[in-house]
């Protein structure tokens, strides 16, 4: 699987970028302005970058281990049929 990488073309929390219970881990964050994201439930583990100063977990971003399996999908949109 390939890392996450948003840059500044690809978010700008601005727009009401939301993260909420995104799996965040290997995510390379440093070019996205997140400063006004929900991330509330996101996980994130050692493997996720973040922009300067960012404090993830006061943003309500969740860590996960290194053994910690995929998120279960949220969405019955999401769900094999």
């Amino acid at each position: 699987m390939r890392p996450l990488r948003l840059g500044p073309e690809r978010c700008r929390s601005s727009t009401g970028a939301r993260f909420e219970l995104a799996d965040l881990r290997g995510a390379d964050l440093t070019s996205t302005d997140v400063t006004a994201a929900s991330m509330t439930g996101a996980v994130a583990d050692a493997t996720a970058i973040w922009p300067s100063g960012f404090d993830a977990a006061a943003a309500g971003v969740l860590t996960a281990g290194n053994d910690a399996p995929p998120l279960v999908p949220q969405s019955s949109h999401d769900r094999p049929r």
